[in-house]
């Protein structure tokens, strides 16, 4: 959750992938990255 808040604001800021994105993703793959799409869309919505 603390992962999550922080990188939504450096997300929207970057405009693209910053490191943070990078990193959740090389951790757990295509399946973090699914559920950090899905709040991201919420929180932005």
């Amino acid at each position: 959750m603390k992962m999550k808040r922080y990188s939504v604001p450096g997300w929207r800021g970057a405009g693209t992938f910053p490191g943070e994105v990078v990193t959740l993703i090389g951790s757990t793959m295509y399946n973090a990255f699914t559920t950090y799409n899905f709040t991201v869309v919420g929180i932005l919505n």
